[in-house]
């Protein structure tokens, strides 16, 4: 895999939730197939199950977004003291590209979640409805897929293991009618799925659908706000920002306005290192 790429940066910056690492090894599901891999000074090794390793580089790099520039991209977005340390931070940190449906039932559960528990509710979802995948003594489990979670039996039990459950039943559903459809989606522009996904679901808010389009489905100028993202941006571009007697929605509309303008086309990968500069000090 090329360089610059850091798979710590990448794969522990809040972007995917069910990566578990022990010692310098990190373990988790990318498409289907369970994947054990590590960085060392003389590149990226892996294992993985069923797909044999030579099969599964190609859907690693594209999990890893190895096609973009780097170099280009931090250059066009490094515009100012803040976004230039991180970059000098995390210069191989990666936007990865992940399953949408996996991606979205992610981003939902962390809704009044922290981060750092999102995985043991998704752990419970999936303990629950999908079987174990195993590899050299480690095993892991799929996230369910939309088939399983769109039966009615589904609901009862995801609802009563925790609030997201008719969320994601509901998503679930609609995806085995094609209401809604993700290679569809992609092909739109961004502020249109955005507003796809905020509008037909109640509990989607435009967080939860700007990580989507970012994290799953290659919409590089979506720009997420959550909380260490709004800190970052009160803290370091306050005084650009009208008085804060707005509503947090309308505060945040005016953020990802503003993003777009100054970061242009990659405004994602400035939210993820902002992200990045508030996440660390937990």
């Amino acid at each position: 895999m090329p360089h610059p790429f850091d798979l710590a940066a990448s794969l522990e910056s809040g972007q995917a939730h069910r990566w578990r690492k022990e010692e310098d090894w990190y373990s988790g599901v990318v498409r289907g197939n369970f994947v054990k891999m590590r960085q060392s000074e003389q590149g990226v090794e892996f294992c993985s199950a069923p797909w044999p390793e030579s099969a599964l580089v190609p859907l690693l790099q594209s999990y890893f977004r190895l096609d973009d520039d780097l170099g280009e991209i931090y250059a066009e977005i490094n515009r100012d003291g803040r976004v230039a340390e991180m970059v000098a931070r995390y210069p191989g940190l990666r936007i990865l590209r992940q399953e949408p449906w996996e991606c979205l039932v992610a981003f939902i559960c962390t809704q009044g979640d922290r981060v750092s528990k999102v995985a043991e509710v998704l752990d419970t979802l999936a303990k629950a409805h999908s079987s174990p995948a195993h590899l050299e003594g480690w095993t892991f489990y799929r996230c369910p897929s939309w088939k399983v979670l769109a039966k009615e039996e589904a609901l009862e039990t995801a609802g009563s293991r925790f609030e997201h459950g008719p969320l994601i039943h509901e998503v679930a559903r609609d995806i085995s009618t094609g209401f809604l459809d993700f290679e569809l989606l992609a092909k739109h522009p961004h502020e249109k799925v955005q507003r796809r996904l905020v509008g037909d679901y109640k509990g989607i808010r435009d967080k939860i659908a700007d990580c989507v389009c970012l994290f799953s489905l290659g919409k590089s100028e979506a720009f997420p706000i959550d909380t260490h993202v709004r800190t970052c941006l009160e803290e370091h571009y306050g005084d650009v920002f009208t008085p804060k007697y707005k509503s947090q929605d309308a505060r945040d509309g005016e953020y990802r306005r503003w993003a777009r303008d100054r970061f242009g086309p990659n405004a994602g990968y400035a939210s993820q290192l902002l992200f990045m500069s508030e996440f660390v000090k937990q």
